[in-house]
């Protein structure tokens, strides 16, 4: 499997392992046999971060593998799968399989050298849902430990700045993510403010289909939602003297049953040519009439009122009448939306009317949450901008249609970032990733597997989710984008962990 660039970034420590102390010269020269020099190693591909922690070979020693694994997607431990370590050189052609991991996301290992050369470390993990191989390079199998600690002491290489040391295990247990800077398009941002519409064509009105005094079939709320041909109303006019209800209900069922009893009559006379057959298309059509209109006004009575039905599903925008009001036929009684597409309004400055036909796309958070959404992911599409300003305001109007995720009514208000054709290479973050203080920014640069050093930034536009980065960061810098509060929470604490582990 092809392998993306993987970045190789050295950590050395001096690690001593001694066994309980005792007073005796025989046990403080054991001690000093156990001593061990280690280094450790942080590499990254698409999916996996690598963090092995080895001793030093020595020949006739063994030397001890730590090894962590961790997946990039989802930045928790590995949990199953196998790792192979490899070790080959002139004279040797060491492998061992690891089958489960001794705890989560940690495998160990042991190799004991037994010539003195040149060798070629490779770690490679196999799982259910991708494979991995590093290559780790050249090592040197040392004489002893004196000679490595002397090579190591040779090679050190230290951070700039102080280390804050944040290990696998604490960012295992909480929301946390990396990313390798790369420089990528960034769209001219105009940041404005605007408000979430329904769409006009999705707006029904609830209309009384006559006169008569007005109840309610339910409690009936704004925001509450509703399903087609649910009965909302009712409208009784049993107490009314004129355009009474059931006046009218009984006025077209007689008009009915006539209309029917002269068509019936009428096929009878037709074919005994009593009657025309345009005298007979006259009564049918008499008869289509009246049934039409007898149902119309019988399908929703019943026991002298009238019953109202939502005309769509969605949610009721407005209420117009209350209990015991009288309405006319015809009258609006309320309002009913279909949110399952919405209008995104933006209110764009006329100082920045001329870039108003180059806006593709927006990002946007309302006033209640600071989850933000894109109006590209949400399959939204420009629908149109106004040539001039609005009537209550200076603001030209850019219209958004766009699927609702669930979360978004009309009415809201929304914080906007208009997004425009103009597009540039530059270096962006997460917004997540800046930690802010006193009104200065900075990032955390992870330098190693559990190391991170604190960057102060300067920064520039932003569309709601990215930031461009100014100054502070380069091309290749792996910065943290999720957890890194937690981290300035370690750099304040009192006491910071130690580096290394027991397991």
């Amino acid at each position: 499997m092809k392998l993306s660039r993987f970045i190789l970034i050295p950590l050395f420590a001096i690690l001593t392992f001694s066994g309980c102390k005792n007073n005796t010269e025989e046990d403080e020269q054991a001690a000093v046999a156990h001593t061990h020099v280690s280094k450790s190693y942080t590499l990254f591909n698409d999916d996996l971060e690598l963090f092995a922690e080895i001793d030093a070979f020595t020949k006739g020693h063994s030397s001890s593998f730590l090894i962590h694994l961790t997946n990039l997607h989802t930045y928790k431990p590995i949990i199953n799968g196998q790792v192979t370590v490899s070790i080959t050189g002139a004279q040797t052609n060491f492998n061992t399989i690891i089958q489960t991991p001794s705890s989560p996301g940690i495998y160990q290992a042991n190799f004991a050298a037994e010539f003195i050369e040149k060798v070629i470390l490779t770690i490679s993990y196999q799982g259910q849902e991708f494979s991995s191989s590093f290559n780790l390079g050249e090592f040197s199998v040392y004489v002893s430990d004196e000679e490595a600690e002397k090579a190591f002491d040779t090679n050190a290489e230290q951070h700039e700045g102080d280390e804050i040391i944040f290990t696998k295990e604490q960012a295992w247990e909480i929301e946390f993510s990396t990313v390798e800077l790369q420089a990528q398009p960034f769209n001219n941002v105009i940041p404005v403010s605007g408000q979430i519409e329904a769409l006009p064509k999705n707006v029904t009105s609830v209309i009384a289909p006559s006169g008569g005094i007005i109840q309610f079939a339910q409690n009936l709320m704004p925001g509450q939602k509703v399903k087609k041909g649910e009965i909302l109303f009712t409208v009784d006019a049993g107490q009314l003297t004129s355009n009474n209800l059931n006046t009218k209900y009984n006025s077209e069922k007689v008009a009915y049953e006539k209309a029917k009893s002269d068509l019936e009559r009428a096929e009878r006379l037709v074919k005994e040519n009593i009657i025309s057959e345009k005298d007979y298309l006259q009564v049918k059509l008499d008869f289509d009439n009246a049934k039409l209109n007898f149902e119309s006004i019988s399908k929703n009575f019943s026991n002298g009122s009238q019953v109202v039905r939502a005309t769509q599903s969605g949610i009721i925008s407005e209420l117009m009448i209350k209990a015991g009001d009288f309405v006319d036929e015809g009258q609006q009684l309320g309002r009913i939306i279909f949110t399952d597409r919405l209008i995104l309004k933006a209110n764009l400055p006329q100082n920045r009317f001329d870039e108003a036909g180059k806006i593709i796309s927006a990002n946007f958070k309302t006033t209640f949450s600071n989850e933000v959404y894109s109006t590209t992911k949400l399959n939204g599409k420009v629908l149109s901008y106004s040539i001039t300003p609005s009537a209550d305001n200076a603001y030209l109007p850019v219209f958004f249609e766009i699927d609702n995720p669930g979360s978004l009514t009309p009415g809201l208000f929304a914080e906007i970032y208009l997004e425009s054709k103009l597009s540039q290479e530059v270096l962006s973050i997460p917004i997540s990733a800046l930690i802010e203080s006193e009104g200065h920014f900075h990032v955390y640069v992870q330098e190693d597997g559990e190391g991170y050093t604190s960057h102060d930034v300067k920064i520039g536009s932003n569309n709601g989710n990215m930031v461009v980065i100014l100054e502070g960061l380069e091309i290749g810098d792996r910065i943290v984008t999720k957890g890194a509060y937690r981290i300035k929470l370690a750099s304040l604490a009192g006491e910071l962990p130690s580096h290394g582990h027991v397991h």
